[in-house]
């Protein structure tokens, strides 16, 4: 039972960079206790008014267990490192079936707000991959119905954050920087600590219930400027070359090879350089919130409290881990109009025979089993249709059994629309083959994302042909 002098607070995500820091300071207010989510909650710090949930944003049911009895969400979470041995599909869908999951538990469990940290969105004809991700995710959470705080930060600087890593690497590893256009690029760095103030404020106060905000630092510098500042803390001077292509393949490449930071991590940082990311050049929006920390102070703080700190391990920042011969697959497909994800999961049963029927494929479905068939004799895959999970807008189906699968319990596969309907996301989730692995990745995977592909094209004939009518 929620205490009734107490606000609970949810933390998506409170085990890395900013949610560590945000507990600590949420926890100086005796009148809010913290529940933090992660994938593994073993080995984090327990105490007084600070529990924690192991919850998978996959899974919808993990989503709705962790948000029980909590007051204010608050959502810190991007997707661009893999959460499995494969994964198939791109870093925007995984954060908008996060996101999607997010916002309908947040619905069902009764979530009074949600508070988001998203990152400032330039005025541009055309957005990078990455800020494009960011605003889909700000609208996916407003559609729980919940108010949505987005707090829309540039670079954050402090100790482990990820891109105060990649500029101290960056100086310590090279001889010389040749440094592309994207270096040029402006930018209005804010220091950790503002961010953790203003996420802790709007916790307890409703001052930016429903805004979008800018929360930025009060200087405005380019990137190059900041590798340079960086080098003069560490006492190395690196000469800069300043090359007037930008390249984000190139840039990415560079990067990585450096820093040793993951491309997956990297290539869509790097592509959403280009931008000055900065107030003026922002889109509107209801608020502008100026830290009072310049770059220079940031570090200086960043570098001394990194001399001075020795961490225990649940104050480690959290490295998501790979499962090993795990699949994630997800594709995302244009819902033809009028059409609900029931109808597209149909759809698919009545389709993929007929694109597979040179292997003599069938399918059979035998109450809630589906049995996916080859010769008429073999299963190569049951699934179980969850009735209890679903609904015209989410079909779930559990991985039953067949020769390629392992059963896990948790295996499934969904069909599920986005808050518009706009989007129809096929998903596999924890998918364990049976057969060795080397073998499955070049074979049934590469058939699964050929035969997406085509469904995909499918359904596009499908709207194309209703739109004619």
């Amino acid at each position: 039972m929620i205490k009734s002098n107490l606000i609970t607070v949810g933390i998506a995500g409170a085990s890395g960079f900013v949610g560590r820091n945000l507990i600590d300071e949420l926890l100086k207010n005796k009148n809010i206790e913290v529940i933090g989510f992660c994938r593994d909650s073993r080995g984090q710090r327990w105490e007084e008014r600070l529990t924690w949930r192991s919850c998978d944003l996959y899974s919808q049911l993990d989503a709705e267990a962790s948000l029980r009895d909590v007051d204010v969400a608050i959502y810190l979470v991007h997707s661009m490192l893999p959460s499995a041995q494969l994964s198939q599909g791109n870093f925007q869908d995984f954060d908008l079936i996060m996101a999607d999951n997010f916002q309908r538990a947040a619905k069902k469990m009764g979530v009074k707000k949600i508070i988001y940290l998203s990152g400032i969105v330039p005025k541009a004809k055309k957005l990078s991959k990455h800020l494009e991700s960011r605003l889909e995710v700000e609208d996916t959470l407003r559609a729980s119905g919940a108010p949505v705080t987005s707090f829309r930060c540039g670079i954050i600087v402090g100790p482990n954050g990820s891109s105060f890593e990649m500029m101290i690497n960056l100086v310590k590893r090279l001889p010389v920087m040749i440094c592309p256009s994207w270096t040029e690029s402006l930018c209005q760095p804010v220091d950790l600590a503002n961010v953790i103030h203003h996420i802790s404020k709007s916790v307890y106060t409703n001052d930016y219930d429903g805004k979008v905000v800018n929360l930025v630092g009060p200087e405005v510098i380019p990137y190059v400027d900041m590798l340079r500042k960086t080098g003069e803390f560490l006492n190395k001077r690196v000469p800069i070359v300043k090359s007037p292509y930008f390249s984000p393949g190139l840039s990415t490449l560079w990067v990585t090879l450096i820093t040793g930071a993951p491309r997956n991590l990297v290539a869509p940082l790097v592509k959403s350089l280009k931008y000055d990311m900065t107030v003026n050049n922002s889109v509107d929006v209801d608020e502008n919130i100026f830290g009072d920390k310049t770059f220079d102070e940031s570090l200086r703080e960043s570098f001394e409290w990194l001399s001075k700190k020795k961490y225990a391990k649940h104050e480690r920042v959290y490295r998501p881990q790979i499962n090993s011969e795990e699949v994630r697959s997800i594709q995302r497909f244009n819902l033809p109009e009028g059409k609900n994800a029931n109808w597209v999961a149909e759809e698919y049963m009545r389709w993929l025979p007929k694109f597979l029927s040179f292997f003599v494929f069938r399918v059979a479905i035998d109450g809630d089993h589906i049995f996916f068939r080859m010769f008429n004799y073999f299963d190569l895959l049951v699934l179980k249709f969850s009735g209890e999970r679903s609904n015209k807008s989410r079909q779930l189906f559990y991985i039953a059994g067949g020769l390629l699968a392992s059963y896990s319990g948790r295996g499934r596969l969904e069909f599920r629309e986005t808050w518009d309907k706009k989007y129809i996301l096929a998903g596999i989730h924890e998918f364990k083959p049976s057969i060795p692995w080397f073998i499955y990745r070049y074979t049934q995977a590469i058939l699964h994302s050929v035969v997406m592909y085509f469904f995909g094209k499918h359904l596009c004939k499908i709207q194309k042909k209703n739109q004619k009518s």
